[in-house]
């Protein structure tokens, strides 16, 4: 046999032998192909589980029917897709009750901790940049800091100081920039007095430097005209250039001193905050006028198209699944994000359909698929918000977490679930041709 055809023959047994030895497949999760979605019988907890598709291992962490957690608790899980639940240095985990209690979960020994704050509430606790035990978090009025292990508190700042009316600060599913310094608040008040439920006014938007420990800025000191309207959420980019202010579908983005507004192009959903790989402050959401998933640059305002969702497709049923959420918190591996979808589709129509997947930030992104969530809402009215199973990155890009009901349909039932990812994925995907 000549050598050229020997070579041709040596070269097309080794890519049909897949992978070399130790490099992960991602091809099965690179693809199209539509798996079924309910495929894996209920995990114990603790024990790794092989995804029968897509090559990755995931875990369950917790049971709240059968383990060392507090009783009366119906469901165990991550706050929500933007939050990274990972402190510092990756020990410990932040777990939030579907009744609104606070509870620490051990990475390292994987062993559940105990409860924390004291008592149930919307403290929007998050974890400081640096220090790995220290959490940040509201409660009424006043902004303080947790030390997990002495499980005392150490106030920042009182609003009231600045606003005397005040009944509470919140930034809704807001964060702070990378470093922890820059934060951004709603500082409302009750008419009257008059505990929640009841009207309320929007005092002003700010932003705050932890560090300093002082405000930055107050929009209504620096616009003539302040509405009243109260957004859903004030964040602050990365980067700590901008606060981004969320009142859905419409979205605007300031300087920290509230100059420079502008409006974001589209009309948005579910999205998050995230870095391009040139690490630029993007913002990256479905775009409910466009069915696309789309990323803004926050400094220039470009648009672009990442991800089409084909809602309606003359190839296919079009998605099954259509609600979304979008995870960008894996700073380290810029230029990804982490999606998950929900609904209540007992059959996939379309590759994405329940699905967790990795998402290129790019014209017409590349993914890669990493588990099902293996949860699904119930039909109609009675949806139950717990099991959209809003999947989260860690800042590293490192460890997946979602919540899911596995098919059970128990309200505010869910346990918390993990996928820790292959350490080379970020450098391996980068180098593969689009």
């Amino acid at each position: 046999m000549p050598w050229s055809i020997r070579c041709s023959l040596c070269l097309l047994l080794l890519f049909l032998a897949g992978p070399a030895v130790g490099e992960f497949d991602y091809s099965p999760g690179s693809s199209e192909r539509i798996y079924p979605l309910a495929t894996l019988p209920l995990p114990e907890r603790g024990k790794p589980v092989r995804d029968p598709f897509f090559n990755t291992t995931l875990v369950r962490l917790t049971d709240v029917r059968d383990g060392p957690f507090p009783t009366g608790i119906k469901g165990l899980t991550n706050e929500y897709s933007r939050f990274d639940p990972v402190n510092a240095d990756a020990s410990l985990l932040l777990v939030r009750g579907t009744d609104a209690s606070w509870h620490l979960y051990d990475l390292v020994h994987h062993r559940y901790l105990g409860p924390i704050l004291g008592r149930r509430g919307d403290f929007s606790p998050r974890w400081d940049a640096s220090d790995p035990d220290v959490l940040f978090f509201i409660m009424g009025t006043k902004f303080y800091r947790y030390h997990v292990h002495s499980k005392k508190k150490s106030l920042i700042q009182d609003f009231r100081e600045y606003y005397p009316t005040a009944s509470y600060i919140r930034s809704g599913k807001g964060e702070s920039s990378l470093d922890s310094r820059y934060w951004a608040f709603m500082v409302i008040e009750y008419d009257n007095g008059k505990p929640a439920g009841r009207r309320r006014t929007l005092l002003d938007l700010v932003t705050y430097d932890a560090t300093a420990e002082r405000i930055v800025g107050s929009y209504r000191s620096v616009k003539k005209s302040f509405g009243k309207k109260i957004p859903r959420t004030v964040t602050i980019s990365m980067s700590g250039s901008y606060v981004v202010v969320e009142y859905i579908p419409q979205i605007f983005r300031y300087r920290l001193d509230w100059s420079d507004g502008r409006q974001l192009p589209g009309r948005f959903g579910h999205g998050d905050l995230a870095l391009s790989r040139e690490r630029r402050d993007l913002f990256v959401a479905q775009d409910n006028g466009s069915d696309y998933i789309v990323m803004v640059d926050l400094g220039t305002l470009e648009r672009t198209n990442v991800m089409h969702i084909p809602f309606h497709s003359s190839l296919s049923s079009g998605v099954s699944y259509p609600g979304f959420h979008i995870s960008g918190n894996c700073a380290d591996t810029p230029g990804w994000v982490l999606v998950s979808t929900y609904g209540s589709a007992d059959k996939a129509t379309y590759w994405s359909d329940g699905a967790i997947f990795l998402l290129e930030l790019a014209a017409n992104g590349r993914h890669w698929r990493i588990a099902h969530t293996h949860s699904r809402t119930a039909k109609g009215k009675s949806k139950d918000y717990w099991a959209e199973a809003f999947a989260t990155i860690d800042r590293r890009g490192k460890r997946v977490f979602w919540p899911s009901n596995w098919g059970n349909g128990t309200p505010k039932y869910v346990d918390l679930y993990e996928v820790v990812l292959p350490d080379s994925w970020f450098e391996q995907l980068g180098k593969r041709k689009r």
